[in-house]
């Protein structure tokens, strides 16, 4: 019986063995079979592809030929910055300076501003620091890119950013984090059921995809431009936090083969594609069932999700904070969006149920540390997944009496100071 064990304990070994050895013959082939994809593709926007296994064989024909660089490389404080970034061809068929495109502005960056919000004597400043308003931008220069690779395949291609590109890149990337921290250390204090592993989650889909807006209030500031703030101005300065996932991994900040892409009308579909609330539903069993129910009834590209929502100061008057969800609606319905979730725990619940019109749609599973059991799984604090829908009379009826209390406050552009 032994014997026999190891007979098939071996047999199975070499067969392991046997299929390593032709792994990389069985890539080789297919790293080939996408570089002549990727010569067959004419890239515009108009292009329809139709080529079978889209996502990869045009994702690693791009990959295999060429290597995305930064330009101008340097690390100050949090993050990661360039002046631009360089499509190198891997193996040239001749030696060619690189083409380079200096990209203009244009009205794709007139959008970070701050808006100066004043009520009686007090003064707060609202901003965006979300990846999300590179979109324009970045869909810009991807074009520009794709018309490159069309007439030039096999020549090197540097993009310059314009300075203002990169001062804003760093001002939105630094805050988001100085923002986010403050953010994790309100949940650790607050909320005490969350595991170590979910803080991890938090700060991983924060890396993950740039696919937000992340709006922050703060004590006002006399100066004209935005600036990078410091740790003790988000600890005593920061009032509210507020941000909009939407659905899809992207990357407006920094260049990928994937944006690029999808900047060609590829049809790409990320597996890690979802909203911030399905990574509550990792390690639970009814995870999968519950999420094609979910998007059996909502469109997941017409549905975002309100997380982090943080209040920082209980004293601050109900109209700023009327201001600040109209402006959030506003943004919202500006991105073409029809549905609204929001995952909550009962008291944010009852807030967002009765005073924005969010109607109770289910609960969402807190999983349990190693420690608890079923006995004492009752201790734990439940939260719950809201649903509001943008066409609804009750988004309408709503959304006009934010507008009426935001009325109270008296809201002009930073830069008009």
């Amino acid at each position: 019986m032994f014997l026999r064990t190891n007979k098939k304990f071996v047999r199975r070994y070499l067969l392991a063995f046997l299929f390593a050895l032709c792994l990389p013959l069985q890539f080789a082939a297919a790293a080939q079979d996408c570089k002549s994809a990727l010569e067959r593709i004419n890239f515009s926007n108009q292009t329809q592809f139709n080529f079978d296994r889209v996502d990869r064989d045009l994702f690693l024909g791009l990959s295999s030929k060429y290597l995305i660089l930064p330009l101008g490389y340097k690390t100050p404080g949090h993050g990661e910055f360039a002046d631009g970034f360089i499509i190198k061809v891997k193996e040239p068929a001749a030696s060619l300076p690189p083409e380079i495109i200096k990209v203009d502005s244009g009205s794709h960056l007139n959008f970070f501003n701050k808006l100066v919000w004043t009520m009686g004597r007090e003064k707060y400043d609202f901003f965006n620091f979300g990846f999300k308003s590179f979109e324009d931008f970045s869909r810009k220069v991807n074009g520009l890119v794709l018309e490159h690779l069309k007439s030039n395949p096999n020549r090197d291609l540097a993009v310059v950013y314009p300075p203002a590109r990169v001062y804003i890149g760093q001002i939105l990337q630094q805050n988001r984090w100085l923002m986010h921290d403050a953010v994790l250390e309100k949940y650790k204090e607050k909320k005490e059921y969350l595991a170590p592993i979910d803080f991890m989650y938090l700060r991983y889909l924060n890396t993950l995809s740039d696919n937000s807006d992340v709006f922050g209030l703060i004590r006002h500031s006399p100066t004209v431009f935005p600036e990078v703030l410091s740790k003790s101005q988000m600890k005593d300065d920061l009032f509210l936090t507020i941000q909009v996932s939407y659905f899809g991994d992207r990357s407006f900040l920094k260049p990928t083969f994937r944006e690029l892409l999808l900047a060609g009308d590829v049809p790409l579909h990320n597996g890690s594609d979802r909203l911030p609330f399905e990574y509550r539903l990792r390690r639970h069993k009814t995870g999968k069932l519950f999420r094609e129910y979910f998007y059996g009834e909502f469109n997941p590209k017409e549905t975002c999700e309100i997380t982090r929502y943080t209040l920082f100061d209980s004293t601050l008057p109900i109209s700023i904070k009327d201001m600040a969800i109209f402006k959030v609606f506003q943004t919202i319905v500006d991105r073409g969006m029809k549905n609204i979730v929001i995952g909550v725990d009962a008291g944010t619940g009852k807030l967002f149920g009765q005073r924005y019109g969010f109607q109770y749609y289910g609960e969402l599973p807190v999983p349990k540390r190693p420690a608890e059991n079923l006995e004492n799984s009752e201790t734990v604090k439940k939260e719950y997944l809201y649903v509001l829908r943008v066409n609804s009379p009750e988004f309408h009826r709503i959304f006009k009496a934010l507008e009426k209390s935001a009325l109270a406050v008296n809201s002009i552009l930073g830069v008009q100071q």
